[in-house]
């Protein structure tokens, strides 16, 4: 998952920077990191956070 797939799953949840992290159990800067390029979340944690926000989804459906 790279930056720009992060951002465009928060805007597809409709979601605000702050709403996905507290959605991940992350900052608010480190969202925006991840959407910037600056910080990559290392694979274990990408998986986690893309089936996370995938079952999300699912919910929302």
């Amino acid at each position: 998952m790279d930056n720009q797939s992060v951002k465009e799953l928060r805007k597809t949840l409709g979601w605000s920077q702050t709403e996905l992290a507290d959605f991940l159990g992350v900052k608010q800067p480190t969202v925006n990191r991840f959407e910037q390029g600056q910080e990559i979340p290392d694979p274990s944690k990408r998986l986690l956070y893309l089936l996370k926000a995938q079952s999300q989804m699912s919910l929302a459906a």
